[in-house]
């Protein structure tokens, strides 16, 4: 068992578990109460001792104590530890105690809202969210721990009671399980990790309090603002209850950080879509969530803070919580600089990370007031994407070191068409920095750990500033795991703090050397066939051709439909108006609840659908889907054509149940058809703008074969494409492909008459009655559907189902 490092250490550690009490508590673990335990540890209210959680959080940190670090002993008083800061947040008498007790009541005390709440399940705070839309019911969260499963999905009814045993049990296992013998720096992270885990889905509060703050959002912001507090008086030498009171001081410091040009980055590649274009996408989508990573880390760092001071990420975006003491922003501006000149002369100022801060006091985080700062915070990012490369000198975009290290034999860089050519490739010459994505594209798929540190451990690395990024598999875990200075596991493994991370590429499986659309030189080039046998062999990665060829099926031994892509582009309607406005409209019941905890939840949760719960589902039902990057709140896939139909509606069903069904919170989505080897930066231009017109339509829309559909009208949709393919396909009718381009062609003349674009347009129903009589003669059954879908004066998107059956059934 380690010693606490410092009083930073132990104030940190007494703040993520001063309510841990809740959960045993609640779990009937039993205690003996001694009264000098009461007297010293809970407060009183007319006359009786309240708040008796306090005193099973004493009991779980004394009990379990060998599992935890040793207390670092560097306080003035015996007594002072953070088993004691903890247990006395509700009753503080020494500045230390202080600082737990003002942390707790700015993260929960200001998020209460009194109401006579019978249930004690976690009310989803997507359920509370309010724009436009009608109030939404409220659903709950069952007691589960955090996987990437439906069972983490809110519901309104349950058909068990609530009973916290079984969690409490999981959750000690696992606890048990932590590396206390490492240092604390390894410890803490994973000690985060299980507490999310087993507390995201448990209520901080429910006696007359909307249970919507998560025990876990609660614990991570109290512990944000308790270091942040610590640092801001130790340095000011006003470490005394008063001063720790005081709310309007500005304490703290908001840094906002905006990474820019993330589209064009990761599309701006020029090597062809079949060979190779997969990795490197994949890569440079990573590279990017990197980039934000460490810089978070290297400012956390040199503020000497732990990463729960990390408190937002979504859609290459974050926020941390700082101390505002004397040099604070100095030391912001030296890290800008250092940052923009790496990406000046990395990426031509082709990507920038802005960065803008706020100081801001305690009443300033609190619910009445905490919207107003996030768009004060809005407004300053805004200023700094204006200002971009501000801290850079101008001689410094003087590009020298092209012309001095250019070879004309290597030329430009085969991937990206900027850098010059350094490292040999197959066929050319890559830079430096495309040869790393490409090196980075294969051990994404292959690592199990990821490991940050300022120096350089193992081989399969990769440096960026002047941090190194670490990736290896179980078999190389490092015996010390303090070497680093932070570690994740991108797979559950005990011990190890869990990070989610959407990577999931289909691979050639062993039943792919029965199909022959893999294995038969009729669909593939020498080339492409070889590699097809070697990848079903070695279970490798298939390329974007060989996902196309998965559009292929069999039809009495002959193969229709078209090898093309399905490219998914979809992000979640107005994220800035939901984070700003959703929990403080002025039309919502109950306006004012935008805090720190609940942002933390919505950031953190909209983040585990599209990072965690989605590669789960590619997994298992969409095999052949390549994940380009799907996090924060967004998400580009791609895959067979018609899967990524099937996968865009799945998704959108998902995401509507995930967030409690509610009206307010949407996704928008666009679904391009490419051949393979399209070139990938057209790919992109042509996603990004066909989602914009989903959004311009009206938002919570699909745009599909050049139509803006709802979602509610698409399932109609579906079944009019599986209705027309059944009747093409059945025996002994006369329904070819001819008399479906002639339906297409009468429903493009019916939109145009009803939207009085043409009067002449106006003769498609007889010219659709006649179709139908020569073609469809007794056969009724058949009839009555057409009919339907070409309803007169009905708004119908008909060149959806019609485009599709189209492509599904050439040959």
């Amino acid at each position: 068992m380690k010693t606490l490092p410092s009083k930073r250490a132990e104030i940190v550690l007494a703040a993520l578990l001063h309510d841990i009490g809740k959960f045993s508590q609640r779990a009937g673990e039993e205690i003996e109460f001694k009264e000098i335990d009461k007297q010293q540890y809970l407060p009183k209210k007319n006359g009786h001792y309240t708040h008796y959680h306090a005193l099973y959080t004493l009991k779980f940190l004394e009990v379990y104590e060998k599992y935890l670090p040793k207390p670092s002993k560097k306080f003035e008083r015996p007594d002072d530890n953070y088993i004691n800061f903890a247990a006395r947040h509700h009753n503080p008498s020494t500045p230390y105690e202080w600082i737990i007790a003002e942390a707790d009541r700015l993260s929960a005390g200001m998020d209460r809202e009194e109401v006579d709440e019978g249930g004690k399940r976690l009310l989803s705070t997507f359920t509370q969210v309010f724009l436009e839309k009608s109030k939404n019911e409220p659903a709950y969260y069952d007691l589960s721990p955090l996987s990437p499963t439906k069972k983490i999905f809110p519901q309104k009814d349950f058909d068990k009671p609530i009973d916290y045993k079984d969690l409490w049990k999981e959750f000690l296992k696992e606890f048990q399980n932590l590396p206390y013998n490492q240092a604390f720096h390894v410890y803490f992270p994973a000690l985060v990790s299980i507490l999310e885990k087993y507390a995201w889905c448990i209520p901080s509060a429910t006696y007359h309090t909307l249970p919507d703050i998560s025990l876990f959002d609660h614990s991570f912001s109290t512990a944000a603002l308790a270091s942040a507090l610590f640092l801001y008086h130790q340095q000011k030498n006003t470490l005394n209850e008063n001063a720790i009171k005081n709310r309007n001081e500005k304490k703290f410091l908001l840094v906002s950080l905006d990474l820019s040009g993330i589209q064009k980055f990761i599309f701006d590649i020029t090597i062809d879509a079949a060979k190779g274009a997969a990795k490197m996408l994949r890569a440079r989508s990573f590279y990017l969530s990197l980039l934000l990573e460490i810089t978070c880390l290297k400012i956390l760092d040199a503020f000497n803070l732990y990463t729960v001071n990390r408190i937002m990420d979504a859609g290459g975006r974050s926020i941390l919580l700082l101390p505002n003491v004397m040099d604070t922003k100095e030391r912001l501006k030296e890290i800008q600089r250092e940052i923009e000149l790496f990406l000046k002369q990395s990426y031509f100022a082709e990507l920038s990370i802005n960065i803008a801060f706020l100081e801001v006091a305690p009443i300033d985080l609190e619910a009445q007031n905490f919207s107003k700062t996030l768009k004060y915070l809005n407004y300053e990012i805004e200023l700094a994407k204006k200002k971009k490369f501000s801290f850079v000198d101008i001689e410094d975009f003087v590009y020298t070191d092209f012309t001095k290290n250019y070879n004309q034999q290597k030329g430009i860089c085969k991937a990206c068409g900027k850098h010059y050519g350094e490292v040999k490739v197959e066929d050319g010459y890559y830079c430096q920095y495309c040869h790393e994505f490409k090196k980075l594209g294969s051990w994404l798929t292959n690592c199990d750990f990821m490991g940050f540190d300022k120096k350089k451990n193992t081989h399969q690395v990769l440096k960026v500033f002047d941090w190194y990024v670490h990736f290896f598999d179980a078999k190389n875990i490092p015996v010390n795991r303090g070497e680093f200075y932070l570690c994740y596991a991108l797979k559950s493994f005990p011990g190890f703090p869990l990070r989610y991370i959407a990577n999931y590429v289909p691979r050639f499986r062993e039943e792919d050397n029965y199909n022959d659309v893999y294995t038969s030189s009729k669909f593939s080039s020498e080339d492409l066939l070889n590699e097809a046998i070697n990848g079903i062999k070695n279970k490798s990665i298939k390329t974007f051709h060989h996902i196309a060829l998965s559009s292929l099926w069999s039809s009495n031994g002959e193969y229709k439909s078209r090898p093309y892509l399905g490219v998914l582009k979809a992000d979640v309607d107005r994220l800035g108006f939901i984070f700003s406005y959703g929990l403080n409209h002025p039309q919502r019941p109950s306006p004012n609840k935008l805090t720190l905890a609940r942002f933390c939840f919505l950031s953190r949760m909209l983040d585990f659908f599209f990072s965690g719960y989605l590669p789960k589902v590619l997994e298992k039902e969409f095999p052949d889907t390549y994940t380009v990057f799907a996090g924060g709140d967004d998400l580009l896939l791609i895959g067979p054509w018609e899967n990524m139909i099937y996968l865009a509606e799945q998704i959108c069903n998902d995401f509507r149940a995930y967030v409690g069904e509610n009206p307010d919170i949407t996704l928008s989505a666009s679904l391009t058809l490419v051949k393979p080897r399209y070139p990938v930066n057209a790919v992109a231009h042509l996603a990004n703008k066909y989602l914009e017109t989903a959004k311009n339509a009206g938002r919570d829309r699909l745009c599909i074969f050049g139509e803006i559909v709802e979602w509610q009208a698409f399932p109609d949709l579906k079944n009019d494409a599986l209705f027309l393919h059944k009747l093409l396909n059945q025996s002994g009718t006369k329904i070819g492909m001819g008399f479906v381009h002639k339906l297409l062609t009468l429903a493009e003349m019916k939109k145009h008459f009803e939207k009085g674009e043409n009067i002449k347009m106006g003769r498609w129903h007889a010219m659709f009655k006649y179709l139908l009589g020569r073609n469809l003669e007794h056969l009724d059954d058949q009839v009555t559907p057409l009919q339907q879908m070409f309803t007169p004066g009905e708004s119908r998107a008909l060149r959806v189902p019609l485009s599709w059956v189209l492509f599904k059934n050439r040959r």
